[in-house]
């Protein structure tokens, strides 16, 4: 995932907020590096169609810096509700 994704990035991600059921957010950040600034490591990723066109997006962030917590991360799964 990277900046020129994000206008359908975040059109997957609004449409999740929409349904209540996908995050404590009410809208999605306004701008891509709001997006990443907010505890998502560097390894999300998008699904595709044959077109390139975004289908949904995974993220994943650590839920804490303590070593009992090493390893352990809050995932977001978002799949456009058309998919």
């Amino acid at each position: 995932m990277v900046g020129s994704d994000w206008s359908e990035v975040k059109d997957v991600y609004r449409t999740g907020i929409e349904t209540g059921h996908a995050t404590f957010e009410s809208a999605p950040p306004a701008a891509w590096e709001d997006f990443g600034a907010t505890r998502r490591l560097d390894l999300c990723r998008v699904a595709v169609d044959a077109d390139g066109k975004i289908l949904g997006w995974v993220g994943a962030g650590p839920v804490s810096s303590r070593e009992v917590y090493r390893g352990v991360v809050e995932h977001s799964i978002y799949v456009h509700p058309d998919v």
